[in-house]
């Protein structure tokens, strides 16, 4: 399993926003995985709180899971 499938995965579990410290400071995303993810809508940022899985993103878990 890649880094990046298990970190959406992830994502997909959490029930709150998670990973939005450089939200809070203002700073840009330095991750391309989450910009190509963001740029994709399969995440979405929740204020400055941090981010969601939209269900775009959970469709294309489904569709990559080999199930």
């Amino acid at each position: 399993m890649n880094l990046a499938r298990l970190q959406l995965e992830y994502l997909a579990r959490s029930d709150k926003p998670i990973w939005g410290g450089h939200l809070k400071r203002g700073e840009r995303i330095s991750d391309p995985d989450m910009q190509r993810w963001l740029d994709s809508g399969w995440i979405e940022a929740v204020g400055t709180e941090g981010y969601r899985i939209t269900e775009k993103g959970r469709e294309v878990l489904q569709q990559t899971s080999g199930a």
